[in-house]
């Protein structure tokens, strides 16, 4: 009568005891789902123990926090790639110019191409991605093929997306593109892998990214890469990568040193390509990554310098004074369709030096048009030092 046979567990109250109207041990479905949504009770569910025929103890706590891990994150990630997709004037889903994605000619997506290491690493997690869901889907295993989708997600907005604003917002045409490209092909094809799973969520992808079809859930299942050129490398090496940022920030932490302050250089005892090596520097806010040839024992050692040079002090001043105009910005619920001017006044010498000598990055990364000395009244305190500030949109 069946080849396959999947066996739900039981459903029972988050104190382990049997759902009960008498006892109202529960919550009610209609307010978890006004709160959280369908998907994020259908994923709480599908990744839940009761998909494996074993008891699962419901809990509000677990839908909510599919919610914020998976729906409202992607969501996040989608409302980003839109906001640089329409200001760049990229018109969704058509090709202006052999940069854009390429399309074969029966119209599928085919796998964007990119010189970034980012856009390499974060394509080569999207075939594994393709690979272990549709593997736990043929197996009939529900939890194996839902559960690597939130971890996905986590690594594309964490690391990919936060470690790529600068290209969205940079100058470079080029890399902006394979940015906007790359993200585009993953959110398309993540959308059809999260079709089953979060069946609306992927449907608003889908529509917002302007998909061939009437629905996504008209869409072929996608095909991982049956060979993804240095596919395992580039993930072990953006691991390595990250386990250098991970112990190079406990030696910041060490030291009390924050990482809006510069600090010269990082030097490790193992090889890392130039791209992984200007991620790490980015993310710790060094100057430079040196690489040092060592034995075995030297295999995951890394030495930061912690020396704070009159220069760097005034670089971390610029990155505090940047972060104050923009958290004001955001408290004024502006956008970066906003143009502002920025006044300012200080009796500190070394912080009114950063205004002048480093005005033409402040306004860039601040977007503002002017940045003057002037009246100001709103007070803010910056590593110890007064100073007031206005910001107004033009």
């Amino acid at each position: 009568a069946f080849k396959n046979v999947i066996v739900n567990g039981i459903v029972l109250a988050e104190d382990g005891k049997k759902m009960s109207k008498r006892l109202k041990n529960y919550p009610e479905p209609e307010i978890v789902l006004e709160k959280y949504g369908a998907d994020a009770m259908r994923y709480y569910l599908a990744t839940s123990p009761v998909m494996a025929a074993e008891a699962l103890n419901f809990s509000e706590a677990g839908v909510r926090e599919m919610y914020n891990k998976l729906i409202n994150t992607v969501y996040n990630v989608l409302e980003f790639y839109l906001m640089f997709a329409h200001q760049s004037s990229v018109i969704l889903n058509e090709v202006k110019d052999p940069s854009r994605l390429k399309r074969d000619s029966s119209l599928k997506l085919r796998m964007t191409k990119s010189d970034n290491v980012l856009d390499k690493w974060i394509l080569a997690k999207l075939q594994l991605l393709i690979k272990d869901v549709t593997a736990g889907m043929e197996a009939y295993k529900i939890v194996d093929a839902s559960r690597p989708i939130v971890d996905f997600v986590t690594e594309l907005s964490q690391w990919y997306v936060r470690r790529s604003r600068d290209r969205f917002k940079g100058d470079d045409e080029k890399d902006k593109s394979q940015a906007l490209n790359t993200l585009y092909f993953i959110l398309n094809t993540l959308s059809k892998i999260m079709a089953p799973f979060t069946p609306f969520m992927a449907e608003k992808i889908y529509m917002a990214l302007k998909g061939e079809k009437e629905s996504v859930h008209l869409e072929d299942w996608p095909t991982a890469a049956k060979a993804l050129a240095g596919e395992a490398r580039i993930i072990s090496e953006m691991e390595l990568a990250r386990q250098t940022v991970e112990t190079a920030l406990a030696l910041r932490a060490e030291n009390g040193i924050k990482v809006r302050q510069p600090l010269n250089k990082l030097t490790i005892y193992y090889q890392l390509e130039d791209g992984l090596k200007q991620i790490v520097a980015d993310e710790l806010n060094v100057k430079s990554v040196e690489t040092i040839k060592g034995g075995e024992a030297d295999k995951n050692k890394v030495i930061l310098d912690t020396v704070i040079t009159d220069e760097l002090k005034k670089e971390g001043l610029l990155r505090e004074v940047i972060r104050t105009i923009n958290q004001i910005r955001k408290d004024q619920k502006m956008t970066i369709a906003d143009k502002v001017i920025v006044k300012y006044s200080t009796d500190d010498l070394l912080l009114k030096s950063v205004f002048i000598d480093f005005a033409d990055v402040i306004k860039k990364a601040v977007l503002a048009g002017f940045v003057e000395e002037g009246d100001a009244h709103n007070d803010v305190v910056i590593e110890g030092k007064n100073l007031k500030i206005d910001v107004f949109r033009i």
